[in-house]
């Protein structure tokens, strides 16, 4: 996949809609890939909440412990899907665990960076509001 290919997938990520090219390629830069065999995590549910992700190959389930002591599956997350966006609130936990269901790399943010584009692309903090806001519901 070209990096063009890659601009234009990550414009229709909800956190990223509405941003410019220019802004999507900046983006894409200040990402740090990560991979993950089957059975690796990205995180744990009650970890401190640092990074957001976008997945760009394979499929993440995202798991929550039952009070009972239960796996639940809340959703499958697929390539071209965010996961992990609480990471960009500070003092947040993981609400939920990701775990790689295969083979997967996924571009992810701190929130230290996350921050930077933030300020320099306030759509992007429109974008989470929204996003936090439907899944509340």
């Amino acid at each position: 996949m070209t990096q063009a290919d890659e601009i234009q997938k990550l414009a229709a990520i909800g956190l990223f809609e509405g941003l410019q090219p220019d802004a999507l390629g900046e983006v894409l830069r200040a990402c740090r890939w990560e991979q993950r065999d089957e059975g690796e995590f990205y995180f744990f549910q009650g970890d401190a909440a640092e990074m957001v992700y976008v997945l760009v190959e394979g499929r993440v389930k995202l798991l929550q412990l039952t009070a009972e002591g239960q796996q639940v599956i809340l959703r499958m997350a697929i390539p071209w899907t965010l996961f992990g966006l609480v990471g960009s609130v500070k003092d947040a936990t993981y609400p939920v665990t990701a775990e790689a269901a295969e083979r997967c790399r996924a571009m992810g943010w701190t929130r230290q960076v996350l921050q930077g584009l933030i300020e320099k692309y306030p759509r992007i903090a429109t974008n989470a509001m929204q996003l936090m806001a439907v899944h509340v519901q």
